[in-house]
């Protein structure tokens, strides 16, 4: 090593002799600590190959699931999921033992499928916030190195299991009395920011874990908020001819952060190109009810691609891998669907022309030409919201006999439903009949309510459930071992069934499939089909005079399949 010193046998006898041993041990020092540098650089980097072998030898390629992906991260509100309570205030104290009994309850298995549906929602956030325990060393989807903790858009450097952080303060502050939960514990000065997170500064471990909520689903008005934040900027160019509509209220789960860069990647250049005649921007919300899916329409209005589709279609398809499409592309997969519709010059004529990027569509049907006239250059987000039922059932032995006897077992039931049972359910009648206006809060987020007939008239709270699902039009099911068969009555929404026909597999079949009609419980995917032939009969039944046909049942069937004498029997080929 070339030293830039003179060694000479003068030098190292004269006065330099303490400057240049100094220099000399000053070198070693840096060379030792060099070598050390190299040493924990490789045992990283193998570290990292060794986790990357195992990476290839467990998991599968990420696929595009939303529905899926919704599910799993519905368990953060469902009774029935353990990590409700990561997430939620306990209720009493006899749901806590003490905090490691109670962390425990959170496993990886619940939610490790996130890691091949949504890879970086699983590492940057769900893993470090909930699971893990120690500085680990792995390489993301994009083969970085990554080899420090933290979860969030926040980089936050606290989770629930981390290295027993969150355990200690929580114990200490216990132990003088001052809190009794997990989420009321004070977060120490060196873990909190020093400026406000969405509007308030974070003190309690509520706080943070709040943040995290608004990272897993879009609550209250954020998304409306979101799409504010991003326009804001274009109102000068389109002369604030910027119209946001249908955007209030809608809540689902997603990963908010990839939706949010992919919003901005998707209009902030409209800044760029805006319809210089009478430039307008509609951004609008839709929610489906009936197929629970939330649309977002992205449209500028009188603005098109308008270029040759044959020039264009490398850029439209993404087939080069690369620019801000593909960028997006990513951002949403896993996500939601995605799908772009515009105008294009195909051969001498124009034509309106849609590209499904991510959905059913993607591979079968990538490109669809000469669709409907549309208003304008639109790109179209469609998100999955879960179905979701309650059950109510004030006797819990009678659904362990009758799912017994169908070898069914309450472990079977999926996590769109929220089993109450016994006691619960008797303790959420009790509310609604001291205080009949809670009903819209507590039924609020169910689209259909199961429950016994028995326990709502014990509570004499029948008729205050009548009246709501009459109200509101939603989906009510009134269980009974005392109803024959099945009853439909459509002007209350309300389906009368059998409990041991309740019971059954239909009803799994039911809470798993996307059919929100409740008649598919009384006989399955071919509930349509059933009614079709019934009301055929009728129909028939008509033509003699000497019988009695009941004309509201004609009516009530009519309207409840979209059908007439006309149209009946092309149904009943299709449901065949």
């Amino acid at each position: 090593m070339e030293l830039g010193l003179n060694l000479s046998k003068d030098a190292l006898m004269g006065n330099k002799r303490d400057e240049i041993m100094t220099a000399l041990k000053n070198t070693f020092d840096k060379q030792e600590q060099l070598i050390e540098e190299k040493q924990v650089a490789t045992e990283k980097i193998n570290e990292a190959k060794i986790l990357t072998q195992r990476i290839i030898e467990k998991d599968l390629k990420e696929s595009h699931n939303p529905r899926r992906l919704t599910e799993l991260l519905n368990q953060f509100t469902l009774d029935s999921s353990p990590l409700k309570y990561s997430t939620h205030p306990l209720e009493t104290s006899s749901q806590f033992n003490n905090f490691d009994s109670f962390v425990s309850a959170f496993q990886e298995d619940q939610m490790i499928e996130l890691k091949q549906l949504k890879s970086d929602l699983w590492n940057y956030l769900i893993y470090p916030f909930l699971y893990q325990k120690d500085d680990e060393v792995w390489l993301d989807k994009d083969n970085k190195l990554i080899d420090t903790y933290c979860w969030g858009e926040e980089k936050f450097k606290l989770g629930w299991k981390y290295k027993n952080l969150l355990k200690e303060m929580f114990e200490k502050q216990q132990n003088l009395g001052y809190i009794k939960f997990p989420l009321s514990t004070k977060i120490d000065k060196q873990f909190v920011p020093e400026y406000r997170v969405s509007g308030k500064y974070l003190t309690t471990w509520n706080d943070f874990v709040e943040v995290f909520k608004n990272e897993i689903e879009f609550r209250y008005n954020k998304l409306e908020e979101l799409i504010f934040d991003i326009t804001n900027p274009l109102r000068t160019n389109f002369n604030d001819n910027i119209e946001i509509v249908g955007l209030s209220g809608l809540n689902f789960y997603t990963y908010t952060s990839n939706i949010k860069k992919a919003l901005k990647l998707l209009i902030s250049p409209y800044n760029s190109y805006a319809n210089a005649i009478s430039p307008k921007l509609i951004i609008r919300g839709e929610y489906n009810q009936k197929g629970k899916v939330i649309t977002i329409k992205i449209i500028n209005e009188g603005s098109f691609w308008d270029a040759i589709l044959d020039e264009s279609i490398d850029k439209v398809q993404l087939s080069s891998g690369k620019g801000q499409l593909k960028s997006v592309k990513d951002l949403l997969y896993g996500l939601c669907d995605w799908s772009l519709e515009s105008r294009f010059r195909v051969e001498d004529k124009y034509k309106y022309c849609r590209f499904n990027y991510l959905g059913k569509k993607y591979k079968i049907l990538p490109r669809e030409i000469d669709i409907e006239p549309i208003i304008g250059h639109t790109h179209i987000l469609t998100f999955l919201r879960m179905k979701k039922i309650l059950l109510l059932e004030d006797r819990k032995t009678r659904q362990e006999l009758f799912l017994r006897d169908n070898n069914l077992s309450l472990t079977d039931l999926p996590t769109s439903l929220h089993n109450t049972l016994g006691d619960d359910c008797k303790e959420f009648l009790e509310k609604i009949k001291t205080k009949n206006d809670l009903i819209d809060e507590m039924l609020e987020g169910y689209d259909v309510i199961v429950a016994h007939r028995s326990g709502l008239s014990a509570y004499g709270v029948y008729n205050v459930f009548i009246n709501y699902f009459k109200r509101t039009g939603k989906k009510f099911v009134v269980f009974s071992g005392g109803i024959n068969g099945v009853i439909y009555i459509s002007e209350e929404f309300l389906l009368l069934i059998n409990s041991k026909q309740l019971y059954s597999r239909k009803l799994l079949d039911f809470i798993k499939s996307e059919e929100l009609d409740v008649n598919y419980l009384s006989y399955g995917n071919k509930w349509k089909l059933n009614y079709l032939i019934r009301l055929s009969n009728l129909y028939s039944l008509e033509n003699y005079a000497e019988m009695q046909v009941d004309k509201n049942e004609i009516r009530t069937l009519e309207n409840l399949l979209s059908c007439d004498k006309g149209n009946i029997n092309q149904l009943i080929n299709k449901y065949l």
